[in-house]
């Protein structure tokens, strides 16, 4: 295969790796598993042995590293300053991207130990952009030195415009989960609240009916009797229509045709109560 062939078919993986990286994004909802995932998929769609995502923090103005590809233990969460003095810093102050390809010639930077723990000699950084703010930096690194092309940046930032688009999705769903989360909880508060309302009204109904109860041991006139009787009557049935409306629980579905006849009854009844 001669080189132009070579650079076509390295094109056509990575704009294959660039969409099935979208199509996995935007299915996942677990912003990490995203983020490791791309870290992988763009080290292998630029064939070197690492890479990392790192997310800008406002309050302290730094990048923390959030998640990474082929770094031993105790690289991810590392915090570098969002300044001209990383490569990451200087990609996400100045907002285009940031190539070195060889670091031991360049002595600008001050880098963290773990750079030269793996070696790193080069390095793509490429921004994140986000809703307002960027979200931070897309770096792939190479312990061998490389002199990066037009279609390697091409590659990293189509795959950071990816991203940012699966890192807002992520955000929206955060915002939308919470949302729902306070809907359910005021939901239930107001569940609450309705039966403790209904529990009041029901002792209520029921200390309106042992008053009269009481008044009408108490009562000697035949007259006064019968007319303490009808307004216990009609306590009751009071009651009865409040439970057939509202019933022990808020998701209850009420019985119209019960209701109908506890009405219906409720009235025939008062109708034919002797008045006071």
């Amino acid at each position: 295969m001669n080189d132009a062939a070579a650079q076509v078919a390295r094109l056509l993986r990575q704009q294959s790796a660039i969409a099935h990286f979208g199509s996995f994004a935007l299915s996942q909802g677990d912003l990490l598993t995203v983020l490791t995932e791309a870290a992988k998929v763009c080290a292998q769609g630029l064939g070197v042995p690492f890479s990392k995502i790192c997310r800008y923090r406002e309050a302290d103005n730094d990048l923390v590293i959030e998640a990474g590809y082929g770094w031993r233990a105790g690289v991810i969460g590392q915090v570098v300053r969002a300044d001209d003095s990383s490569p990451q810093g200087r990609a996400f102050a100045t907002g285009k991207p940031s190539i070195c390809n060889d670091l031991r010639t360049d002595t600008e930077f001050e880098l963290p130990a773990f750079y030269a723990a793996h070696g790193i000699i080069s390095t793509i950084d490429v921004l994140i952009k986000g809703n307002g703010n960027p979200y931070g930096v897309l770096e792939i690194d190479n312990d061998t030195q490389r002199n990066y092309d037009e279609h390697d940046v091409n590659f990293l930032t189509s795959f950071a415009n990816v991203l940012a688009e699966a890192v807002a999705t992520s955000e929206r769903v955060a915002l939308l989960e919470k949302a729902v989360d306070e809907k359910d909880k005021l939901l239930e508060q107001k569940k609450i609240l309705a039966e403790e309302l209904q529990h009041r009204v029901r002792n209520n109904l029921q200390l309106v009916s042992s008053m009269l109860n009481q008044q009408l041991h108490d009562t000697q006139d035949e007259a006064a009797m019968r007319g303490i009787k009808a307004i216990v009557r009609r306590v009751r049935n009071v009651a009865d229509v409040y439970d057939h409306l509202l019933g022990s629980e808020m998701t209850r579905i009420t019985d119209f045709g019960g209701y109908v006849q506890s009405l219906c009854r409720s009235l025939s009844e008062i109708e034919t109560s002797p008045g006071l």
